[in-house]
């Protein structure tokens, strides 16, 4: 019998070709059954057909007519790690059930072996990329953009790319780690990471450091950095030296990292946690066959695939709602991390709940609005609702403002730890590492710290800022603004003690209750018979005109001056008609304390 054609298929079956052609290209579930608008009795009459005859449909004849090849290509650094096997694997599963074709490559990290595979790809049809990009890669993405090529980053971003994104949130994995082991004990904790300049890498280590800071242990902090390919040799040798320096833990951040840390303590003869605790991430076999078993931080693989390949079908198909899908990261806990400092725990714990152990003996809580001689600097109230407080700006415009000066009271001599509350206002859509216009200076007695406050995360956060000795008395302090675009200083901490605060606005409050002497609780003020909320024009004249019936009157307010937008800060004048309405006698308040200069931005 000669090649059996779609014809056959529907002779056999007593139906019509195009039946058959709907059939035989509708997709399948997970569980293989057809979705497609037929008959279910039907459509599996004509499956059955076609499988018992032997029946293949032409893709390349379908490709032809269609204009289409339902085929997608995946690049990732190494098809072997067992990370991105795992979601190949898924991509190829659903990528079946939707009648597509998967070719894979791996770029091996190497950026001119990447554009070699996509060229391939390209040539043989693809209708969209799901790549895991390299260093230096970004041109050969933008070539496959250029040629209209649907393209989904898969766990490493390259920002300024119209593509779209499925990524784990990798800041809070670098994060996770540092926190498992310092709830466990581990103080010394160091890193070791590829040189590869992979946003997952970079984000992973700025979570570490920025946990390490947190946690008061940026003193410790350290990345060992190794090439890909050759880190066997290193990780040996970083292992040997920590263990001769004292650290006690160690971050692990990819699958292949995690493995040549197991055959590094292997090699050395160290035992975990005993000699080293390791924290892996990605998941592998080898972590529950390991005695004893080990931590990792791990990513769905499934979600990865799943939502890389649902992502481009979208894409493919024209639909550019959802370009973006982040992974939470999840933590499985081993014996490589098991708790062999129980003596640390319980003050690790006393952290974590708060600041309480922190004294007006041992610290020292400087607002920024505390500063006697603010210079240059304004109190910014805009946010107190959500700060509970105002915070210092240096608004010039451009033109570093003159500083701002107080002194404070030392109450003992030693080596303090400093802590400015700031944020750097551009970081959202800037590089937080090279552009911060909001960049300032802290000056102790005339001498400025060596840290560049303002820099870094775009949220109010503690920046640490190093340590300083400090004798037992008066000193005095200053904020040095150095580009005039709005820097800012919500509060600077000193302390003998050797934690951080965490960023948290419950910490803030208990710091300003705990350092300040204010109370916990609101003080007594009295029973009122009528109560104003906002100081502004409308609650001034309802505060007077209640007062002048003789009620006693309680006035709150959140801002240093009265007036609202007619206030002396920001002077907008008033205008209008005054004496209309139910109650004309109600205009002759304003008279009695608006100003008698018209217009805007008069003398305050």
């Amino acid at each position: 019998m000669g090649k059996i054609t779609i014809r056959d298929v529907a002779r056999e079956a007593g139906v019509s070709i195009s039946l058959v052609s709907l059939v035989m290209n509708a997709k399948r579930d997970a569980e293989g059954n057809l979705d497609c608008n037929v008959n279910k009795d039907t459509a599996r009459r004509i499956a059955e057909v076609a499988k018992r005859l032997g029946y293949r449909p032409n893709k390349a004849a379908a490709s032809l007519r269609s204009g289409r090849f339902y085929t997608i290509g995946m690049v990732t650094s190494d098809i072997a790690n067992q990370f991105f096997a795992d979601i190949a694997r898924y991509i190829e599963n659903i990528a079946h059930n939707y009648n597509y074709t998967v070719l894979f490559g791996s770029s091996d990290e190497n950026a001119e072996k990447l554009d070699n595979i996509v060229d391939t790809f390209i040539g043989n049809g693809v209708e969209g990329l799901i790549v895991a990009p390299c260093s230096g890669s970004e041109e050969v993405l933008r070539k496959a953009l250029d040629a209209g090529i649907p393209t989904v980053l898969l766990d490493r971003d390259i920002a300024g790319l119209d593509v779209g994104r499925v990524m784990l949130d990798n800041e809070r994995a670098g994060r996770m780690g540092v926190e498992h082991l310092y709830e466990n004990g581990y103080r010394r904790i160091e890193m070791i990471s590829y040189t590869l300049g992979i946003s997952s890498l970079s984000e992973r280590e700025r979570g570490y450091c920025e946990a390490m800071r947190r946690y008061g242990l940026e003193g410790y902090s350290q990345i060992h950095y190794t090439v890909y390919g050759h880190a066997q040799e290193d990780t040996v040798r970083i292992f040997e030296d920590a263990v001769r320096r004292g650290v006690e833990a160690f971050l692990l951040p990819t699958n292949t990292l995690a493995l040549l840390g197991l055959q590094a303590l292997n090699a050395l003869n160290l035992s975990a946690p005993e000699d080293l605790a390791l924290v892996g991430f990605d998941e592998s076999e080898i972590f529950s066959l390991y005695k004893p078993s080990v931590t990792y931080i791990t990513q769905s693989t499934r979600r990865l695939g799943e939502q890389s390949f649902e992502m481009l079908r979208r894409m493919i198909a024209g639909d550019n709602d959802c370009r973006s899908v982040v992974i939470e990261p999840e933590l499985i806990v081993g014996g490589s991390t098991a708790c062999i400092h129980p003596e640390r725990v319980e003050a690790g714990r006393e952290h974590a709940a708060g600041v309480a152990e922190l004294t007006p003996r041992d610290s020292v809580l400087l607002p920024g609005t505390y500063f006697r001689h603010k210079g240059g600097w304004t109190a910014d109230p805009q946010f107190m609702e959500q700060m509970g407080s105002s915070y210092l700006l240096a608004h010039g415009l451009g033109t570093p403002v003159e500083d701002a000066v107080t002194k404070i009271e030392i109450p003992q001599s030693g080596q303090y730890r400093i802590f400015v509350r700031t944020k750097n206002w551009t970081a959202h859509w800037a590089d937080k590492e090279k552009h911060a216009p909001g960049a300032f200076r802290l000056r102790i007695d005339g001498r400025d710290c060596d840290t560049l406050f303002g820099t870094g995360d775009p949220e109010w956060h503690w920046q640490a800022g190093g340590t300083t000795y400090l004798t037992e008395g008066v000193h005095q302090v200053a904020l040095h603004d150095l580009a005039g675009f709005d820097a800012r200083c919500d509060a600077i901490l000193f302390t003998l003690h050797d934690v951080a605060p965490d960023d948290s606005l419950e910490t803030v409050f208990r710091l300003r209750n705990n350092l300040l002497g204010l109370p916990a609780e609101p003080e007594e003020r009295g029973t009122f018979d009528f109560v104003v909320a906002g100081g502004g024009v409308a609650g001034m004249c309802a505060a007077i005109a209640a007062a002048r019936q003789g009620l006693r009157v309680a006035l709150i307010q959140d801002r240093k001056v009265l007036g609202g937008n007619n206030s002396s800060e920001v002077r907008v004048g008033l205008g209008g008609r005054l004496n209309i309405g139910a109650y004309p006698s109600l205009g002759y308040l304003l008279n009695e304390f608006g100003p008698s200069t018209k217009g805007n931005a008069r003398t305050p």
